[in-house]
């Protein structure tokens, strides 16, 4: 943590904020409580929030987070950072101890599930920011191989496969319900299926926001593929009455996911 904070160049007065996240890791490790997840994000936070003041605020460079709009680079590491103390909190709920105060209420509403579709969603369109852009002219890597992109189609598909081998454990241990598992890794295969088709067809659109609607659609597509597997059947033959939940499921698949995955496909096709 020491050689840590030395290598940021922070102020000496700083140092002791890097200690300090080292202390709470330790803490959540061995405990395993979500107090203590939640000081480990709190310190990680302060931390970035240093590196990306020391290191990013006088650099001019932008990055498109979505079609048409330009954020700074140090914006982007901000939402980059949040991303990651999201990540954290998910990893608190997984290998949360037994007990805690709302954990059977976060079991019932899913948070755990829901926690990580969200982040799969937020590293998909980080990854589709950098994939659309190039390394700056000053950098090494833009005069030996001319203006490469910053990310790798690779690292993408290796995130997306990663992706679904956490979706499949946290399943197997029931540790997230199967709506959850689907929208996850549905949202996994549709990013890597738009990254795949972004280099291999002469001719196709490789724009940020035509890369958006290939995700959208793939993602779509397989949630309607996956859905009837996960929700619960609206009649079971064992009984006389529907569940509760019948009419909002059929109206949720017919009424909602095919419309989406319809009109979406509809410009590409």
């Amino acid at each position: 943590a020491v050689f840590f904070g030395l290598s940021c160049s922070p102020p000496w007065a700083a140092l002791p904020i890097p200690m300090l996240l080292a202390e709470s890791l330790a803490l959540w490790v061995i405990t395993k409580q979500l107090r203590y997840a939640f000081l480990t994000v709190f310190v990680f936070f302060t931390c970035c929030s240093i590196l990306i003041v020391y290191r990013l605020t006088f650099l001019t460079e932008t990055v498109e987070i979505m079609p048409g709009k330009q954020i700074l680079l140090k914006t982007f590491a901000r939402v980059s950072m949040f991303a990651t103390m999201w990540l954290i909190i998910i990893i608190g709920l997984v290998h949360r101890a037994p007990g805690g105060i709302g954990k059977d209420l976060m079991k019932k509403y899913d948070a755990t599930g829901a926690s990580f579709a969200i982040y799969g969603f937020v590293l998909g369109a980080t990854e589709f920011s950098l994939l659309r852009q190039p390394m700056p002219v000053y950098s090494r890597d833009s005069f030996e191989f001319g203006r490469v992109a910053v990310y790798s189609s690779s690292a993408v598909y290796c995130t997306g496969v990663l992706t679904l081998l956490i979706v499949w454990h946290l399943k197997a241990q029931k540790l997230i319900k199967g709506e959850s598992a689907v929208v996850a890794s549905s949202t996994a295969l549709g990013k890597m299926i738009a990254v795949i088709i972004q280099p291999n067809i002469v001719g196709v659109d490789n724009s940020l926001s035509a890369m958006y609607l290939r995700w959208t659609v793939a993602s779509l597509l397989l949630m309607t593929i996956c859905c009837p597997y996960a929700l619960r059947p609206v009649y079971i033959k064992s009984s006389n009455h529907l569940p509760k939940n019948a009419s909002m499921i059929v109206v949720a698949y017919c009424a909602v996911i095919l419309p989406l995955v319809i009109i979406a496909s509809v410009r590409l096709v």
